[in-house]
């Protein structure tokens, strides 16, 4: 890929290695869950480096072997639906994602080095986990109803920091939804 200097296009070559799991089925003919996780890691293979001052050049500083930015190592998701009646069924779903670091997107996380040459992640954006719930009822052969609640603890948490940390995505708060479904 090519290279922009100041660092506001892709940086050169990424690599993202791991493994994901998931897993789908039915406890029993009323209950079924699913679920899936990510274990992996991000590092920047060839970069411009147009971010480091002059400073940190001469402290050895690169992005090369920096994790990228706004990437949660681990990440999981899990739903589970019970189907109380032919017609009436509830399911909660829980999502988690795991610490990062904000920065430009593709370009290493922002970090600085200290005096004697260490390096650190600045602008950590935190881990979180995140409860909704849903209810369904069948009205109808071609009419149903869904309600779901969204951050059903009103928890507040951040989706991603970008650039220098000058904002950070807050993730939505509690989110009561009602659908009808309506078929013909």
């Amino acid at each position: 890929a090519d290279y922009n200097t100041f660092g506001t296009f892709n940086t050169g070559k990424l690599r993202v290695q791991g493994v994901e799991l998931g897993v789908a089925g039915n406890v029993t003919d009323a209950w079924s869950m699913q679920g899936g996780v990510a274990i992996m890691k991000a590092r920047i293979l060839k970069s411009a480096d147009a971010s480091i001052n002059a400073t940190q050049l001469a402290l050895g500083a690169t992005n090369v072997g920096k994790t990228i930015a706004n990437f949660a190592n681990v990440s999981a998701e899990f739903m589970t639906r019970y189907q109380f009646t032919d017609k009436f069924a509830m399911g909660a779903a829980v999502k988690y994602k795991g610490k990062r670091y904000g920065g430009q997107p593709d370009t290493a996380a922002v970090y600085t080095y200290t005096a004697n040459g260490e390096f650190n992640y600045t602008q950590p954006v935190p881990a979180y986990a995140v409860g909704d719930m849903f209810a369904e009822y069948k009205i109808a052969d071609n009419i149903d109803l869904r309600l779901n609640v969204n951050n059903i603890t009103n928890k507040h948490y951040y989706l991603a920091a970008y650039r220098a940390g000058f904002f950070l995505y807050k993730g939505d708060g509690r989110q009561v939804t009602g659908t009808l479904n309506v078929s013909f």
